[in-house]
C-alpha cells in the first residue's frame, strides 16, 4: 500500500474520533473478495486499518479494526453494530488460523 494511500486511510479512519490528531495506527492493508489477482474487480477491494483513539476522558480505548471500502468515502468501525464481522474479516486476513 503506497504511503499516500496509507495517509488517506488514516485520515478517513480517524475523522470521527473525539481527538483525531491523537489516533494511533498499526496494520493497514488491502483485502479483496475477488481472488483473480491483478485482473480482479478492484471495486471489491477494501482497506483494513487498526486504530486506537481516545475517549472523552482522554484515555486510549484500545485498538479496533476499521474497514474502508475502496472507492467509497465511508468507514465502518470494528466497534459499531457490525463490529464482529469487521473484526473477524480484518483479523483473519492478518492472522490466519493455524493448526
Amino acid at each position: 500500500m503506497g504511503e499516500n494511500a496509507v495517509l488517506l486511510a488514516h485520515t478517513m479512519a480517524s475523522h470521527d474520533l473525539k481527538d483525531p490528531d491523537s489516533a494511533k495506527f498499526r496494520d493497514a492493508f488491502f483485502i479483496t473478495s475477488d481472488n483473480r489477482g491483478e485482473s480482479r474487480d478492484k471495486s471489491k477491494d477494501s482497506w483494513c486499518i487498526e486504530i486506537n483513539g481516545k475517549n472523552s476522558y482522554g484515555a486510549y480505548v484500545g485498538y479496533t479494526w476499521a474497514l474502508l471500502p475502496a472507492g467509497g468515502n465511508s468507514v465502518i468501525m470494528g466497534n459499531s453494530s457490525t463490529g464482529a464481522v469487521i473484526n473477524q474479516l480484518c483479523a483473519s486476513a492478518v492472522y490466519p488460523p493455524t493448526r
